[in-house]
């Protein structure tokens, strides 16, 4: 079924660590763009500009929101703005090929979590995620704990009860060694001393189709990518990953209610390669930040239940930061490996 990953034990301090990790996604709320004209323009662009998606094409949010951003620019800048899907080791091989790009603003890179703060702390890479230079947030969207219509279970305390009752039975689908499905998942299971075991999918799309027709038993999805599949019976919604209720999921309960402290986000960013020039990367982010305020492109993100980024840069690699650091401690206190 998939490489096998165990995970179990987990020291509780790494609740308080994500404790303080929440305020910043407010301080970063608060540091988005004022304004989109107070950079000059440069000479740019001149020819056609490359956004590499790192998962395949209509495989989730990344996918959908850099294609919205493709025609909005094309039209306004008067050039091909084309998205280029390079998936593989969950996003690893496309931001390879982006880092390798020259820093000019031609290539750049469209990533969820996984490539930028995670896949450091669990394999050797080809590229130093910390030298990306980080142009604005896209999106950030709610994470939700759905399983299989075929699992008799209903909440996340029935959901432990099963896991507890037949050890390393339960099978959790993720978007790939190192995702922040992946890492979710691993986490509860570390908070709550259950053993899963984790099946890879080429993104949220096949991963749901996995759980409609019983394959595997639950999964960890923003929003956006589960919440028609929810709303058709096709798997069901356990809990938000949220500190708070999701009023899209009237009823649903936090899974912190359950399980005090557990609480993360999905999110997509827009990176550029190395050595990309600061002035160039202040207009970009000027730039996207205008666009997510574009009618259709908040459309877009609402259909996907995404919350429009339009951070600046600084606070963009604040927040890449912190996360990266959060996921390193919980990935080193709770030993998580891939076998």
């Amino acid at each position: 079924m998939g490489p096998r990953a165990q995970h179990e034990g987990f020291p509780h301090r790494l609740v308080e660590t994500t404790r303080r990790a929440l305020p910043l996604i407010a301080s970063v709320a608060a540091g988005r763009m004022a304004a989109a004209t107070d950079t000059p323009a440069p000479a740019f662009p001149t020819r056609p500009v490359r956004l590499i998606v790192n998962f395949p094409a209509g495989s989730g949010t990344a996918d959908t929101v850099a294609r919205a951003l493709c025609e909005y620019f094309t039209r306004k800048w008067g050039q091909p703005i084309t998205v280029d899907n390079v998936p593989g080791s969950t996003g690893v091989v496309g931001a390879a090929t982006a880092y390798g790009a020259a820093p000019d603003g031609y290539t750049l890179l469209v990533t969820p979590a996984g490539a930028v703060t995670v896949a450091q702390h669990l394999q050797k890479l080809d590229y130093d995620p910390d030298r990306f230079v980080p142009i604005t947030m896209l999106e950030t969207s709610p994470m939700v704990l759905v399983a299989s219509p075929h699992l008799s279970v209903n909440n996340v305390t029935e959901l432990i009860a099963y896991a507890r009752a037949h050890p390393g039975k339960l099978s959790v689908a993720n978007h790939g060694i190192g995702s922040s499905s992946y890492l979710a998942a691993a986490w509860l299971a570390s908070m709550t001393k259950i053993q899963i075991f984790s099946v890879p999918f080429r993104g949220s799309v096949a991963a749901l189709q996995g759980l409609g027709d019983g394959r595997v038993d639950v999964l960890f999805d923003n929003l956006g990518s589960s919440l028609q599949p929810i709303r058709n019976g096709e798997v069901k919604a356990l809990a938000v990953a949220s500190a708070k209720p999701e009023p899209l999921l009237p009823g649903v309960p936090t899974i912190a209610a359950t399980v005090p402290g557990f609480v993360t986000s999905a999110w997509v960013a827009l990176v550029a390669p190395p050595n990309t020039s600061p002035s160039l990367v202040q207009w970009l982010s000027e730039q996207f930040a205008d666009g997510l305020r574009q009618p259709q492109l908040e459309k877009t993100l609402a259909d996907l239940a995404c919350e429009p980024g339009g951070w600046t840069p600084q606070a963009t690699a604040a927040f890449i930061r912190d996360e990266s650091e959060r996921w390193k401690s919980v990935i080193r206190e709770a030993k998580i490996t891939v076998q």
